[in-house]
């Protein structure tokens, strides 16, 4: 994985605890969830998976949002994608050919009425 890659991904998980409001200390402090405090590269990747599906779903509890839960179909459909965007160079949630993140998860038979990111996650 290229620098700028790796670069964007941290980028992308700070604008989530940024918008979540919550720190990683504090989220962790107020929700019990495992692995909150640890730095993404310290933990195997499930693990960072599941540490902000579990702030995530925190912060919904607060606003009386239904917590998300993981998407095997959706988790595969991303992986595709992130193969896809090694192989031929690229970063973006459309791929060269117009396949948008809906495509996707169409394809890869997810039922849901609604996607957002991360895509790993789904009711």
């Amino acid at each position: 994985m290229s620098r700028s890659v790796r670069l964007s991904a941290a980028a992308a998980a700070a604008a989530l605890v940024a918008a979540l409001g919550v720190a990683p200390a504090a989220g962790a402090a107020q929700t019990g969830c495992a692995q909150a405090q640890a730095s993404a590269a310290s933990v195997p990747a499930p693990a960072v998976g599941s540490a902000v599906r579990c702030l995530v779903n925190a912060e919904r509890a607060r606003h009386g949002l239904a917590a998300l839960s993981a998407s095997e179909r959706l988790r595969a459909a991303a992986a595709a994608h992130s193969a896809d965007m090694v192989a031929r160079s690229f970063f973006a949630h459309v791929s060269p050919g117009g396949v948008t993140l809906t495509d996707r998860a169409r394809r890869a038979g997810y039922p849901g009425r609604t996607l957002g990111l991360p895509a790993m996650l789904a009711r």
